[in-house]
């Protein structure tokens, strides 16, 4: 980032500035036109730690009637922890996501079925007068159903269709800390309704 002299704040040791010389420019891959700028950088402070797995699977369903042939299954799972003394800089840390679904292949037709669940997101810490320590904002557990599907009307022509979010899942956002009962902990609901996409796809 970089911004003039005349506006620069005064340094912090996970902000530190400096000024802009030929050499830091180049670094940049900048011009000299930045000279009368101050160079800021961030650097990673603290001793947080994130673990976690990652686990993957596909398989055909081998096994099934041959009308039901080519339907191919999938899993994804990441799940990670948060740890030591800088837990609280991780905005956006979400602990666990997992995505699962079908797809059914056809010389002529294609369908993909695609559950997508991520578990609670942790966002900014609530201050304030009266708001106990450890109050941060969140956005609950969401699970979604996304659907492709597409037709080949010909060789070089073929029809589409996607849908996100079939039904129509909403976004619940709380606030609280470990003191908050369950029943005020919800902040607003946000209704993110369905997005579809229809269209026709050719090569010539």
């Amino acid at each position: 980032a970089a911004s003039r002299t005349g506006r620069t704040r005064r340094p912090s040791r996970s902000a530190p500035r400096t000024r802009a010389t030929v050499e830091r420019l180049a670094e940049f891959r900048l011009n000299d036109d930045y000279l009368d700028y101050t160079i800021v950088t961030k650097n990673n402070v603290g001793d947080a730690r994130v673990t976690g797995i990652d686990f993957e699977f596909q398989q055909p369903l081998t096994f099934l009637p041959k009308w039901a042939r080519g339907v191919i299954a999938q899993f994804n799972l990441t799940e990670s922890r948060l740890g030591g003394g800088s837990t609280v800089d991780f905005t956006g840390f979400t602990r666990e996501t997992i995505n699962w679904g079908f797809s059914l292949n056809r010389p002529r037709y294609n369908v993909k079925l695609n559950w997508n669940y991520r578990g609670i997101q942790r966002l900014g810490a609530v201050t304030g007068a009266g708001i106990p320590e450890g109050t941060y904002t969140y956005n609950a557990p969401f699970l979604t159903l996304n659907v492709n599907a597409e037709y080949r009307i010909t060789r070089r022509l073929g029809a589409y269709v996607t849908i996100r979010n079939i039904g129509n899942t909403g976004q619940v956002v709380e606030i609280y800390s470990k003191e908050t009962p369950k029943y005020a902990r919800v902040d607003n609901y946000q209704n993110l309704g369905s997005q579809i996409s229809l269209g026709i796809k050719g090569e010539f």
